[in-house]
């Protein structure tokens, strides 16, 4: 049964009771965002005259709302609700942007999207760890724990050639490194203070609001972030760092940097979220180890991803941290799924242990380094005398900034005019109103500088 809230009126010729097919329509008005998460709904004359039923009939109707966690009712008023975790729908620029582009019928040619391009995705490799999981999977049952021993044990055996002393007992599988940051999060205490770059991908994060965490920017120069702005505070404080290509700007942390602020670290008990995503994509120079490889104290929250090197649609990540801090979020994330994908996790288990992934990687670097050299190119070609921009050494992004004179609400109109999609600088920080973040890693060479060409266009207009 469909309802439509235009003119919509219960039928009183089904057998559906009247206030069943009230909760029903209110139900599917939440969730279609007509009543974003945590606003008041109308009240229950109002409801009552538009549906022409009696106050009791939809006082019935909220009631079972109520029992299903969909409503929060007190006393004459009604809000919508997400259980007792929301108070609130998570509104941000970023959510906004992204119901933005969603919204628009027309395909928009993605000059930001933060994937690999299909062309490099190793397509032998996977088809032949599927068939091989296939022919020797025995169960499919939930991975429940920490994750499937046979890729915890692999991917330990891996990062202990980064130096990082680890078992497979220090790591816990997700479903992706943004669930490994959601879990993080639910250990904080309300109005936590997260200490990060200036610009951070995780302030384009909705996830952060339900616990009124506040965001402090620590100054960057060129060996990192200066991390002895934070204060010694009885407040509960972490820090959260890319260490290694940051997203969006792409800097890397000197090894020096890394040693002090894991000492840091230990001297003022700070805990730290290391998220590693680009950390195997480099481009001419291998970066320096990561701060877990550092870290003899349990400091370090190290997360990785498969996300980026290889695939997201895998939607497998993993946290590596102290025995006891796994174990706490493994608890935590069998009250929320039961494990990540088993079969994901068997397919990841056959392509890790499979020498050609390192061909792999090896090959990918070559592909993204010759595909970085041509978007410089074209950038200083078609926007050279305009616009500034980093001299990217791993990872997918260019970070493009404008200057004053140029006006980028008026820039990103025109973007969207002429079918080009870019991620605006000022969702990552409130010092990116100038910016907007590249990436040369999804588009073929040719299809990324005719975009780089229909953005020029769209800035010359304005000069």
């Amino acid at each position: 049964m469909t309802y439509h809230k235009k003119n919509w009126q219960p039928d009183k010729k089904i057998q559906l009771p009247i206030y069943k097919q009230i909760s029903l329509y209110l139900s599917q008005q939440i969730h279609k965002n007509t009543w974003p998460l945590g606003t008041p709904l109308p009240t229950k004359t109002e409801l009552a005259d538009q549906f022409n039923v009696d106050p009791t009939t939809v006082q019935r109707a909220l009631q079972y709302l109520q029992s299903t966690g969909s409503i929060d009712a007190k006393g004459r008023s009604a809000n919508t609700s997400w259980g007792p975790l929301i108070s609130a729908a998570p509104q941000s620029l970023a959510t906004g942007f992204v119901k933005a582009r969603q919204a628009d019928p027309k395909p928009l040619l993605p000059l930001s999207t933060g994937e690999l391009g299909a062309d490099i995705f190793p397509r032998d490799l996977v088809q032949k760890a599927i068939i091989n999981t296939a022919q020797n999977i025995t169960t499919m049952n939930y991975q429940t724990g920490p994750g499937l021993e046979s890729l915890r044990t692999v991917l330990a055996q891996r990062l202990q050639r980064q130096g990082m002393t680890v078992t497979a007992d220090n790591i816990l599988i997700t479903s992706g490194s943004l669930q490994a940051i959601q879990l993080i999060v639910s250990l904080l205490e309300h109005n936590a203070v997260i200490y990060t770059a200036p610009e951070s991908y995780l302030r384009s994060l909705g996830i952060f609001k339900a616990r009124h965490i506040q965001f402090k920017e620590l100054p960057l120069d060129e060996a990192g972030l200066d991390f002895t702005q934070i204060p010694n505070s009885p407040k509960q404080q972490l820090l959260y760092t890319i260490p290694t290509f940051s997203n969006p700007l792409g800097n890397v942390m000197s090894a020096q940097r890394r040693q002090d602020l894991v000492d840091f670290a230990q001297h003022y008990s700070l805990p730290v979220i290391e998220d590693s995503a680009y950390e195997d994509i480099w481009l001419d120079q291998q970066p320096p180890k990561p701060l877990q490889a550092y870290d003899q104290n349990g400091n370090v929250l190290y997360l990785g991803s498969i996300s980026k090197t290889l695939a997201p649609g895998m939607r497998l990540g993993w946290v590596v941290g102290d025995a006891g801090i796994i174990a706490r979020l493994t608890a935590i994330k069998q009250q929320t799924d039961y494990g990540a994908s088993a079969l994901s996790q068997h397919i990841l288990t056959a392509i890790l242990s499979d020498p050609d992934y390192d061909r792999y990687l090896v090959a990918m670097r070559a592909q993204l380094k010759e595909r970085c050299d041509l978007a410089m190119a074209v950038l200083k070609q078609e926007l050279g005398q305009i616009a500034t921009w980093n001299q990217p050494k791993g990872g997918f992004y260019v970070w493009l900034t404008f200057p004053d004179t140029i006006n980028m609400p008026q820039l990103l109109a025109e973007a969207k005019a002429h079918q080009l999609k870019v991620n605006p600088g000022k969702i990552y920080g409130p010092h990116g109103d100038q910016s907007i973040r590249l990436s040369y890693s999804y588009l073929t060479p040719a299809k990324f500088a005719q975009g780089i060409h229909e953005l020029a266009i769209c800035v010359k207009k304005q000069l």
